[in-house]
């Protein structure tokens, strides 16, 4: 049960998700390797809606700290923290030659990236009951048409209000700095 999302199913029962909210993106370029990091300025950002790729479509990978396996390991992309900077930023780190050795689970120097994100309005911004409600006509790939119900039949939840100054305070940063 993920309150982030919406679930439903089309006519033939595949489950269908809808998010909240709008998804927007920033892309970035650094001429370096060693450390870049990139200011993310947005308001209303949804939890956990971050996600990066490359100039190459390759995925880099959030992680708590860059101590941590996924951070290390060649099978995942290039690594990354976010910090809470303020209100409406987000600091989004790769690390240093010094922490991570390898050039592959480091940001490409001359590299660019892309940052999706979505934002959405707090618990204001949670959508009622049939608020998405439509039908769509697909083609398959045997030329059959199905008719797909989109609605929810749930109302929307996991928006939350901004945190307040006391909250930030005592809820300390996203990631710790290594």
């Amino acid at each position: 049960n993920d309150p982030d999302n919406i679930y439903t199913s089309d006519s033939a029962g595949y489950k269908l998700t809808a998010l909240e909210g709008e998804t927007k993106s920033t892309s970035f370029s650094s001429n370096t390797s060693d450390g870049p990091y990139f200011d993310l300025t947005v308001s209303n950002l949804a939890d956990n809606s971050i996600r990066i790729y490359d100039s190459n479509g390759r995925e880099h990978i959030q992680v708590n700290n860059f101590l941590q396996d996924e951070a290390r390991n060649e099978d995942y992309g290039p690594s990354f923290v976010l910090e809470f900077v303020n209100m409406n930023t987000i600091r989004i780190r790769y690390p240093s030659k010094n922490t991570i050795s390898s050039q592959n689970k480091r940001f490409k120097a001359g590299g660019t990236i892309t940052v999706f994100y979505r934002t959405c309005n707090g618990t204001k911004g949670n959508i009622p009951v049939n608020f998405i409600n439509t039908t769509q006509y697909l083609t398959t790939t045997t030329n059959a048409t199905v008719n797909v119900n989109i609605y929810n039949n749930l109302i929307g939840v996991g928006g939350s209000n901004a945190e307040t100054l006391d909250e930030a305070v005592k809820n300390g940063p996203l990631s710790i700095r290594t």
